[in-house]
Order: C-alpha cells, then structure tokens, then sequence
C-alpha cells in the first residue's frame, strides 16, 4: 500500500491512498506514519523548482528545509528502517557543462537550490548520527503530465 500526503488530493487508487496533509504540522506527520504501517518514506514533497515562489525566499526556506527536518525527524523518532529524499540537480548550483560527480561542491545559485542543498545535507547527518537507512537522490530534467514548470 502506498500512502500520499499533499495538500492538494489526488484520487484514491489502486493499492494508494491520498491523504491531505501538510509538511509544517509535526503532529499530523506522526499521526499519519503512525497510523499506517509505513516502512519507507519517499519525501519528494514541498517547492520543486526555482520558479516556484520566487518572490518568497522564506516560505522556499520554510516549506524545503523545515518540511524536510519535519519529515525525517518524524520517521526517526518512529524508527520509520528507510528514508528517501528527492534532492534536485540544482543541489549543486552553476556547474560546468556535462555530467555532474557526485562529490562536486555545491555553489547554490539560488534560494531554492540552497535549501535542496540543506536536505541533502540534514539527511547526510541523519544517516551518520542516528545510523538511519537514509540517501538523497539528486534527480534533474523532470517532464511528465500535470508539470507546470
């Protein structure tokens, strides 16, 4: 079974269930994960690209970084086994042209590239401080129906 959480619902499908929700309330993260039995969390939620809300470098801020502490804390405290987060290409900033490695370093060209970065970095400690079963996947070039940027 699979469980979304959005503020917008999708309809319930097969084998999904569509749950509205919000990434700044604490309480109804842990109520949902505990209320379901959930053994991973893919977080792809929140801003998902630097021409959304633009003109409020605060709420990118807030709903990318917090939404994200929000969620893996959750999934911690409730010793959720794994955590994927959906990172952005944009992670790293101004890159030179052509494949990107791994371990280049992140030089954020932008608010929202900046706090895809922190994700990165908040699931890293995660991972190494609490020996969470945690990674970043740093995807770019996303297109499909329902995209709007």
């Amino acid at each position: 079974m699979v469980v979304g959480c959005d503020p917008m619902l999708a309809p319930d499908g097969h084998d999904f269930e569509s749950v509205c929700g919000d990434l700044q309330d604490m309480h109804q993260i842990c109520r949902l994960l505990n209320q379901h039995r959930i053994d991973t969390v893919i977080h792809s939620g929140a801003v998902s690209g630097s021409t959304l809300l633009r003109d409020d470098p605060f709420r990118v801020a807030q709903l990318n970084m917090f939404g994200t502490t929000h969620l893996i804390e959750a999934a911690r405290a409730i010793g959720i086994p794994k955590f994927v987060y959906v990172s952005s290409l944009s992670a790293y900033g101004n890159t030179p042209p052509g494949p990107v490695d791994v371990d280049a370093p992140m030089r954020p060209g932008s608010v929202y590239s900046a706090t895809k970065g922190a994700g990165d970095l908040l699931v890293m400690a995660y991972r190494n401080q609490y020996d969470m079963n945690a990674v970043s996947l740093r995807i770019g070039g996303l297109y499909g129906p329902g995209r709007k940027t």
